[in-house]
């Protein structure tokens, strides 16, 4: 005898249908949860852990390409190291101990004009080597290392009293022996336990072009946006801010 249907009891396939059906919802709520116990311990599942594993992979490629700038400046000052190191070298032999007292203002010696442009107060347009001695003859810290030269200090830089009023009237390409009073060297406030405070100095120091300014490689600032999202949301300030104040964007083109 065939089955009413309009008897109000619900037939054997829509039974069937709704068990599936409940079954696959029960199922996928347990694997909901299965996923979020399982990312809980295993942080690189979670959002956070996705979005800290990007930000250390490009972390990695920012540093490539750091290294990559880094090798060309490498190879930039071993040029002017050939370049310079051996008449620079030959100064050394002014370095010999001196009197410390009498020495009432900043004093200059040209062992060598230079042919090139003037540097005047302010001047930032030229690169330096020295050696720095103090009144017993001893070199406290030099551009010389071994059998090279270190990279040329910056003409922009912020230095003692002494060293900038000594550079001025110098040519680049030349060489002067400065003379400073201990006031002029490292008296400043704050540098009481500075191992030269309150002695008098001596410089020699090279002026010299300054070195091509080598750039980042192209996409270092993309790189380094996606590197430090996190830090540069504790600071305040967006990833491209950020990386601008650490000179990424000076890229190449």
């Amino acid at each position: 005898m065939a089955k009413n249907y309009h008897s109000g009891e619900t037939p054997r396939w829509q039974r069937i249908a709704i068990w599936i059906i409940t079954i696959a919802m029960a199922g996928g709520t347990l694997l909901g949860f299965f996923f979020m116990a399982f990312a809980t311990r295993n942080p690189d599942l979670s959002t956070a852990g996705i979005a800290a594993k990007k930000e250390e992979q490009a972390q990695t490629e920012l540093n490539k390409k750091i290294a990559e700038r880094q090798k060309k400046i490498d190879a930039q000052n071993e040029e002017l190291s050939k370049k310079y190191f051996t008449e620079f070298n030959d100064y050394k032999s002014h370095v010999q101990a001196f009197e410390p007292t009498g020495i009432g203002d900043v004093k200059t010696e040209d062992l060598k004009i230079g042919d090139g442009v003037e540097i005047t107060t302010g001047s930032t347009d030229y690169g330096m080597y020295y050696i720095g001695w103090k009144p017993t003859g001893d070199i406290f810290d030099s551009s010389i290392d071994g059998e090279k030269l270190k990279s040329p200090l910056p003409g922009s830089g912020s230095y003692i009293t002494g060293w900038n009023e000594g550079v001025v009237g110098m040519k680049v390409g030349g060489v002067r022996l400065i003379t400073m009073p201990a006031d002029k060297a490292y008296t400043a406030e704050g540098q009481e336990g500075h191992e030269l405070y309150g002695l008098p100095l001596k410089f020699i120091v090279m002026a010299v072009p300054t070195p091509d300014d080598i750039p980042y490689p192209k996409g270092t600032l993309a790189v380094c946006e996606k590197a430090s999202a996190s830090q540069a949301t504790q600071y305040g300030i967006t990833s491209t801010q950020l990386c601008q104040l650490y000179g990424y964007d000076n890229e190449e083109k």
